[in-house]
């Protein structure tokens, strides 16, 4: 966890400090490949989902409700046949949400979409690593084969000299053979390099094939400035733990949601009244309010355990 947070900051601090064209161009690649995965798509898809459950903690499930009933109603009176009458009702009923709740809700929406923001920059983040650790990987082959091409070369012209000398007979047949055994070797060594840097470049292709890679990784200059800012700076747990800490933040408020709805919402009503044929009509108003009971209490206690176990893991994360 450690080196991949040194490696997150390091990554950061060379980002940031980049100013060559070669730098620029492994940081273009790297957000063109970036781009290309999937990453793009689910972080888009991870926007709408949050969007949507936003759009429905800040509305809430609380609509207007109509209800209305009617009939004839007959009087069974031998003194009166065929007597009766109509009668009807209609009620337009609402439950309130209380302002306690209200803003525990709003809060509980603007945590949505943070949320989906630090997950996709988590997941932006932990594929850049992918990249430049496929990067690292191809660059480094690429050098060791430029070194021992480089080796190889100078100890055969040392061997040629050497050559040259027991030609003249000033020189050991033997140090122009072991010279020459040294340019074998590392000229050996280097075609294993090239092939190692070439399986490097299709892995890279293989996990991004819409990336136009240049034919040898461009060389980038790290200065002893920006090795000493790596290993000075603090290495940045915000980028790695956001989303832990915005989840942990979103139980805490769950927690408050639910101790909150220990106090039942309550409904207003009003609703019109209709008896015998018309001749009695009546306004009434209405009032309604749930009882509290074990099932708020059991719910409230499950927020609370969430809510701890959420700020448990966030803990964990950067133990």
């Amino acid at each position: 966890m450690k080196l991949i947070l040194f490696t997150a900051a390091a990554a950061a601090i060379l980002s940031a400090s980049s100013s060559s064209a070669q730098e620029a161009d492994v940081f273009r690649l790297m957000n063109e490949a970036v781009s290309s995965t999937p990453v793009t798509t689910i972080a888009r898809a991870e926007m709408q989902r949050s969007q949507a459950a936003s759009n429905q903690l800040l509305n809430g499930p609380y609509e207007y409700e109509v209800s209305g009933s009617g009939g004839y109603r007959r009087v069974e009176d031998p003194l009166l046949p065929d007597m009766g009458f109509t009668e009807w009702s209609i009620d337009l009923t609402r439950t309130f949400r209380l302002p306690e709740k209200r803003n525990l809700d709003a809060s509980l929406a603007d945590l949505e979409t943070e949320i989906a923001d630090a997950r996709d920059a988590s997941r932006r983040f932990e594929e850049e690593l992918i990249f430049l650790s496929l990067w690292n990987e191809w660059a480094r082959w690429t050098m060791l084969e430029r070194v021992s091409r480089e080796i190889a070369d100078a100890s055969s012209e040392l061997a040629e000299l050497e050559q040259a000398k027991v030609d003249a007979g000033t020189g050991r047949q033997i140090d122009a053979d072991l010279l020459m055994a040294e340019a074998s070797n590392f000229s050996l060594r280097a075609r294993e390099d090239l092939s190692r840097a070439q399986m490097a470049r299709n892995q890279l292709l293989q996990r991004y094939p819409s990336l136009n890679l240049p034919v040898a990784p461009p060389e980038i200059q790290i200065s002893s400035s920006d090795i000493t800012l790596i290993l000075a700076a603090r290495t940045d747990y915000d980028r790695m733990t956001r989303t832990a800490s915005l989840e942990a933040q979103r139980a805490q408020t769950q927690a408050l949601r639910a101790n909150a709805d220990l106090t039942p919402d309550p409904t207003f009503g009003i609703g019109l009244r209709s008896d015998f044929g018309g001749d009695e009509t009546a306004l009434v108003f209405s009032f309604s309010m749930p009882l509290s009971g074990q099932f708020r209490r059991s719910s409230a206690e499950q927020a609370g355990a969430q809510a701890r176990l959420a700020e448990a893991q966030r803990s964990d994360l950067t133990w």
